[in-house]
């Protein structure tokens, strides 16, 4: 469902919600009606003066939308790309829109983070970082400096049933090519058993990069005991850009927070604010305003310059196919 704006105003224009998308024909009944790891990307390109939309159903085809910006007419089908798709994700860099995904193979256990861009209208896809049989990449939302893109990942195992690793690697959106890697794995919070690299945030000569890690142990004995109880150790590093390298690496931060369900998000912005909830405490290296302050359990940060968003569970209560969440908006200009 999706509402009309006026960005420049913030006034909402037209009327109601629009369906976009309807993924009743692939909704596995037997698990659930819903399903977290299926939310929407949405982006405005200003370049060509419209609303983007991208969803796919946890490991169906990938459905991109798209409406003119400034416009009462609704969203119209773009592209269908056929394959198994998850966690699409839109980003703006050098007048172009990239569109990320994760792509898993028919009949093999693997997932590949993939990419797409506006320049052909969607119609090419490459490879950025490549999984093996028997391990899926989980990457964290990527950061732009300049024409390049910076992602962090782990790879989660089948096998182990854990996420293992942490690489961080700045990826040239001109070439389309990997230039250069680190791998972080040595600067996991001690104990680390199952690590999920998080917020990312990079400056003209700073990378600021997270992860949360549960230790030993830290699988309940049902799905429905992982709501907000269970501990992961936080860890927010600091490395020099132009020079990419482990040893390089300053924490700034090691924390520790209670999990919503999943590991703890770590939202960072640019200029170096960082910011992460515990149960219904929030933690920063800045003055939290008042308003932003949670009067109950939140989880999710996203913050950008003007105003910190997050989710709170309207129930309290939130699994990976049981949950109802609001989305909290608060002023925090940067």
């Amino acid at each position: 469902m999706v509402a009309e704006f006026d960005v420049n105003g913030g006034k909402a224009k037209g009327a109601g919600r629009q369906l976009v998308h309807d993924h009743r024909e692939v909704v596995d009944l037997d698990k659930g009606h819903a399903d977290d790891h299926a939310a929407p990307a949405i982006i405005q390109d200003v370049t060509r003066d419209r609303l983007l939309l991208a969803t796919s159903y946890h490991g169906s085809d990938l459905f991109l939308y798209e409406k003119p910006l400034g416009s009462a007419q609704p969203f119209k089908p773009l592209v269908q790309i056929a394959g198994r798709y998850t966690y699409p994700r839109f980003l703006l860099a050098n007048g172009e829109t990239f569109l990320l995904a994760r792509r898993q193979s028919e009949g093999v256990l693997d997932g590949d983070l993939v990419m797409r861009s506006s320049r052909d209208g969607f119609a090419s896809e490459q490879v950025v970082i490549p999984s093996r049989e028997g391990h899926v990449i989980y990457a964290s939302i990527p950061a732009i400096h300049e024409s390049s893109m910076y992602i962090q990942y782990s790879t989660l195992s089948y096998e182990s049933r854990r996420l293992e690793g942490w690489d961080l690697v700045e990826y040239d959106l001109d070439s389309g090519a990997i230039k250069k890697g680190v791998d972080l794995s040595g600067l996991m919070p001690r104990e680390c058993a199952h690590n999920r690299p998080t917020g990312l945030a990079v400056d003209e000569d700073v990378i600021t990069a997270s992860t949360a890690c549960f230790r030993q142990g830290f699988e309940p004995a049902k799905p429905e005991y992982r709501f907000f109880s269970r501990r992961n150790d936080i860890r927010i590093l600091e490395l020099p850009r132009e020079r990419l390298g482990a040893s390089h690496a300053q924490v700034i931060h090691d924390g520790e927070a209670i999990a919503p369900y999943y590991h703890t998000s770590v939202s960072i912005h640019p200029d170096g604010t960082w910011v992460y909830f515990d149960e219904a405490e929030i933690r920063s290296n800045r003055e939290v305003p008042s308003a932003c302050r949670p009067t109950s359990l939140s989880m999710y940060p996203n913050l950008t310059s003007s105003a910190l968003y997050h989710a709170v569970p309207v129930h309290g209560f939130y699994e990976s196919r049981n949950f109802h969440n609001e989305l909290h908006r608060c002023t925090w200009t940067r």
